[in-house]
């Protein structure tokens, strides 16, 4: 609490109970006032866990206090701090004041429920996000920002019509304190463009993007996409726009230097991705010109097998290039499409190669065709013969209670394996409830849903403890209920990766695979069971697999290296983890 000299303040104290885990729900249930001199005391307080809030006027509780209460006599601390103040300054390349820029503060995470919480006059606990704060500048390029809890680790975003956005990092605020901030903005270019389709009709409604290489000084905390549609590995979408009736767009103010464009047809034809790597200048308008689909439209007829048509199908298209083609040009990724009730659907600028074609029923959860199609430089058609939408004869739940309880939000991993098919279900449908009412143990609950009888092997993990167990599902039962106790060591490795010259790489990302034909199947579902990433020493801790397993298979891959396939076979654990040596290559 404050010193005696702010005494004669009051501070409201709310406890605020955490219901059970299953509902997740937040209640107040105790309110009281206190002073630097005159603690709050709440009796009659049933056991469980609790926070600790405090709210006054130009004051704030550094941490939220969470505690387990047991029951009992007891006291808890509450640190008291005054509210800070954030002074933005904004100019311009000539030191010249920018007026109507847009400043959006982003707290800590650690004060994130200080922004998303409040508690209502009914005493209600209340979410909400109010988080970034926004302010524009005004005619002497000046926004303030007051009533912010102090900390460290605020950051600033700004821009404004003709500027391109800058990042401010680590702001700190001490309490009680105005913290100057000061920003200059740099004038930013723009990419204009028209998109049109094979046939060169305009392609309305389009989606144009603007992406920026990705900076770990400047994007700090930001996650980097690994492919897909709309992202590539170790860039940032920066802006985007769409494309008018007449096919043309215009991206910016964008940050100067090189920028990469991604287009991509909203029409009935989809355009796979059309992309343009550009260097722009601060205040250039570069124009790409009219851009279209390098090769020619690939028609998918669907045709279902003594079935109505499904209302909800969903395509995916997983292009993987081969021979030239795979070195002209980076213009492979995920393609989803969303067939609805269609028969049909024409894809633009598939590059020659081999695609993985996979079609799915959302609502039902059933995959209708799977197969791969060898694609050509010239249009062509291609059917689609989906198998029955109905579910299959028998399905079944898989019902297993873990013992110790893992800790959910730290580390867990679990998986549900039928040789040969992949990927297993991961991470679904878990909780934590009451495993016997007689003792009130608690154990983890989680439930797989399978449709086909066999011999699974059953693989659950905290990181530091691990079992693999074997299930067998007879096709007779609606629900089979697995006992497993986590008592054996996991298995750990540490990588320590470098390039050729010895250099450590960070950010490398490690993944464990089951075996080989897991890491193969990758490549059509892209479902590792551990990842991990190396430190700022290319140092990385794999850990949670099972020590005695037969093979293992790690992949290794980094923004600017060739991936590298590790196999090794070793029992260490996680209290003395084997050691692995990786060089990488560029490419």
């Amino acid at each position: 609490m404050p010193s005696t000299d702010d005494a004669e303040l009051s501070f409201r104290i709310y406890l605020v109970r955490h219901s059970p885990a299953r509902t997740g729900q937040r209640q107040v249930v105790r309110k009281g006032l206190a002073a630097a001199d005159k603690p709050a005391l709440f009796a009659n307080v049933d056991p469980g866990r609790y926070d600790v809030q405090v709210r006054s006027s130009g004051w704030v509780a550094q941490d939220e206090v969470d505690i387990e209460y047991a029951g009992g006599p007891g006291a808890t601390e509450v640190a008291v701090y005054r509210l800070a103040a954030l002074a933005c300054r904004l100019y311009d390349e000539q030191q010249r004041p920018v007026e109507g820029a847009t400043v959006a503060v982003y707290p800590p995470s650690n004060l994130l429920p200080y922004f998303a919480e409040t508690i209502s006059d009914e005493y209600r606990v209340e979410r909400h996000h109010s988080f970034p704060l926004l302010r524009k500048s005004d005619q002497a390029g000046s926004v303030q920002f007051t009533d912010l809890p102090p900390g460290d680790g605020y950051w600033i975003r700004a821009e404004s019509q003709i500027h391109a956005s800058v990042r401010v990092n680590d702001v700190k605020l001490a309490p009680g304190e105005t913290q100057p901030v000061d920003v200059q903005l740099l004038t930013g270019a723009f990419v204009t463009g028209r998109l049109v389709n094979y046939d060169g009709s305009p392609s309305s409604n389009g989606t144009a993007r603007a992406l920026r290489p990705y900076n770990p000084s400047r994007d700090k905390e930001i996650q980097v996409e690994r492919g897909g549609a709309t992202t590539s590995e170790g860039w940032l979408q920066e802006r985007m726009d769409q494309t008018n009736e007449n096919g043309e767009f215009r991206i910016g103010p964008l940050t100067p230097g090189t920028i990469r464009v991604q287009l991509h047809s909203a029409e009935d034809g989809v355009h796979a991705q059309v992309q343009r790597d550009v260097q722009v200048r601060p205040g250039e308008v570069y124009d790409l010109g009219t851009i279209g689909p390098r090769y020619p439209p690939v028609e998918f007829v669907f045709v279902c097998d003594g079935f109505n048509h499904p209302g909800d199908l969903q395509m995916m298209i997983n292009p993987m290039p081969q021979g030239d083609a795979a070195q002209e040009s980076p213009e492979s990724g995920l393609i989803q499409i969303d067939v609805a009730q269609r028969d049909r659907v024409n894809v633009q600028n598939l590059m020659p190669g081999r695609v993985a074609v996979i079609v799915t029923s959302r609502s039902r959860a059933i995959e209708l065709f799977s197969t791969t199609f060898d694609i050509t430089n010239r249009p062509q058609r291609l059917e689609l013969w989906l198998r029955s939408a109905q579910p299959e004869a028998y399905t079944a739940t898989i019902r297993v209670s873990v013992t110790p309880v893992p800790d959910f939000e730290s580390f867990f991993g679990a998986a549900l394996i039928l040789p040969g098919e992949y990927p297993a279900n991961l991470r679904y449908n878990f909780g934590v409830i009451p495993a016997d009412a007689g003792n009130g143990a608690l154990a983890a609950d989680l439930a797989f849903r399978k449709r086909t009888p066999g011999n699974y092997t059953l693989w659950i993990t905290d990181g530091n403890r691990c079992i693999v167990k074997s299930v067998s599902v007879t096709g007779s039962e609606n629900e089979v209920l697995v006992m497993a106790h986590m008592a054996d060591a996991a298995g750990a490795c540490e990588f320590r990766v470098r390039s050729i010259d010895g250099l450590p790489v960070a950010d490398a990302q490690i993944e464990w695979f089951w075996n080989d034909e897991h890491l193969q199947a990758s490549e059509k579902f892209g479902s590792p069971y551990l990842i991990s990433k190396t430190n700022s020493e290319g140092i990385a801790l794999v850990k949670g697999y099972p020590a005695n397993h037969g093979s293992l298979v790690f992949r290794v891959h980094a923004q600017g290296y060739r991936s590298e396939t590790v196999r090794a076979r070793f029992g260490s654990t996680v209290d003395s983890p084997a050691v692995e040596h990786i060089r990488l290559t560029r490419g």
